[in-house]
């Protein structure tokens, strides 16, 4: 899926984001000519990939740890 697809972020948000990931090896970039001009492409690292499974799984404990509390709320 790609970015515009998934979220509307403006590049001025989405830029420093992508650069962040750059800097802590998440990302890297290549370029190839599309149309006669450069384009730069982000592929996510193995670093990466274990970034985002751990952020996952925070995640997902945050996420039942407030259905938790709502399911009490609704019972009271």
């Amino acid at each position: 899926m790609r970015m515009r697809e998934a979220v509307q972020l403006s590049e001025s948000t989405l830029y420093p984001v992508l650069r962040r990931l750059l800097q802590t090896g998440c990302l890297e970039t290549f370029d190839e000519q599309h149309q006669g001009r450069n384009r730069r492409f982000y592929r996510i690292t193995e670093t990466g990939r274990k970034t985002l499974s751990f952020y996952r799984e925070e995640w997902l404990s945050f996420r039942n740890l407030v259905n938790s509390i709502m399911k009490t709320e609704e019972a009271r």
